[in-house]
């Protein structure tokens, strides 16, 4: 079992009528690992300071606290009914703090089993704008962050499958194996996708198809293999469907995700300024994932290691 797996699972909340089915995937997902939900409220408004200073807050304590407006206290308390009716056996309490709300999540990402965000799954400006807490945390959390747009409730499962994208970098073995873990607790297959674009310029040269792309495609299947290699071992009876795609990465993995449990993606996750550092096939799979979207980043490295890295950059 992972270490992060003992923690709690903590759910982003702003408001029930946003967060509905990220607040009941959250409920469903603790219930299959035995573990509590803490629903987080953050942000700059008035609220008692011995609010503020209790690492969670019971719904009781809730119901009855001061010194917080009642609109707030209604929509947490709630937030909090729609996760206990989901699941009615599991642990729920909230987590309030005047922070700013990324800030807060990425804070307490690192005692967390996983971190869950709601998302309305829109592409324009005002969505690219109310989705930069999801930017920002997902690129900084310490945990894998699973994102569950409004509608995923209006598209169950049919495919008893979870897809990950396959990257040979650190984050890209991180997202597998997470991959495989959530595979294996739902009892389903993984279906591990390695897909490149931008190569449709070959297809369509004379004498190429024959050479460049057979030559292409080898070498990505041997990527592929590779990288299932090193993980598909410690997971044994999990059965893992490989697909190779000339897509655009995006497009071959929306395909394969359609119905799915779940669809996971690996990230390098910068930590030297508060940025988003996803890049653009996870920040516009955050938007339009057909099911729920976990990204997963690379482990964490010392302070040591960095500068070292750094150093050897430079030479």
């Amino acid at each position: 079992m992972n270490p992060q797996q003992a923690g709690s699972i903590v759910v982003g909340f702003n408001r029930p009528e946003s967060s509905t089915a990220a607040l009941r995937w959250a409920a469903h997902e603790a219930a299959r690992r035995g573990i509590g939900v803490k629903v987080v409220h953050a942000g700059y408004y008035f609220m008692d300071p011995a609010l503020e200073s209790k690492p969670e807050i019971s719904p009781e304590v809730l119901e009855q606290a001061g010194g917080l407006s009642e609109d707030i206290r209604r929509s947490t308390v709630e937030a909090l009914k729609i996760v206990s009716a989901a699941e009615p056996g599991i642990a729920v309490s909230t987590v309030m703090r005047r922070v700013a709300p990324a800030k807060c999540l990425i804070e307490l990402s690192e005692s967390a089993s996983m971190l869950v965000l709601g998302s309305h799954g829109e592409s324009s400006v005002t969505g690219a704008v109310l989705g930069s807490i999801s930017q920002t945390v997902a690129a900084h959390a310490h945990c894998p962050v699973i994102v569950v747009e409004e509608t995923a409730e209006d598209r169950p499962v049919t495919r008893e499958t979870v897809v990950v994208g396959i990257h040979s970098g650190d984050a890209g073995l991180a997202a597998l194996r997470f991959a495989c873990e959530e595979a294996v607790s739902r009892n389903a297959t993984l279906t591990a996708v390695r897909a490149w674009g931008g190569t449709e310029w070959a297809a369509s040269r004379v004498g190429y198809e024959g050479t460049i792309l057979t030559e292409w495609r080898h070498l990505e299947s041997q990527t592929l293999d590779s990288c299932v290699d090193k993980v598909h071992t410690q997971y044994p009876g999990l059965r893992v469907i490989k697909k190779i795609s000339m897509e655009p990465i995006q497009t071959a993995l929306m395909r394969e995700a359609r119905g799915a449990h779940l669809l996971v993606i690996g990230c390098h996750r910068r930590e030297d300024h508060w940025l988003s550092r996803l890049g653009p096939i996870a920040s516009w799979l955050l938007h339009h994932s057909p099911c729920p979207l976990a990204v997963v980043g690379a482990p964490r490295v010392s302070a040591d290691r960095e500068r070292e890295d750094g150093q050897l950059s430079s030479v």
